[in-house]
């Protein structure tokens, strides 16, 4: 995922300047976006994984906020 919205917006920076033959103004405009799409996406991922593993909070009965929602 990470190459992917990378690599696509420096493609199409590459195939912009060379239609218009302003090189290097959209490689690195796509660059750019390209790296912040890959950093938000990593960021986001990794934001899921760490959720996903870490322990949730419990009552004196043993129900997570999340079951204690779903019986009510």
């Amino acid at each position: 995922m990470i190459a992917l919205s990378t690599l696509l917006p420096l493609g199409v920076g590459i195939l912009l300047d060379r239609l218009l033959r302003t090189s290097p103004l959209f490689i690195l405009i796509g660059g750019l976006v390209g790296i912040l799409a890959g950093t938000v996406g990593a960021v986001r991922i990794t934001s899921r994984a760490i959720e996903a593993l870490s322990p949730r909070e419990t009552d004196s009965k043993g129900l997570s906020e999340e079951r204690k929602e779903d019986q009510a």
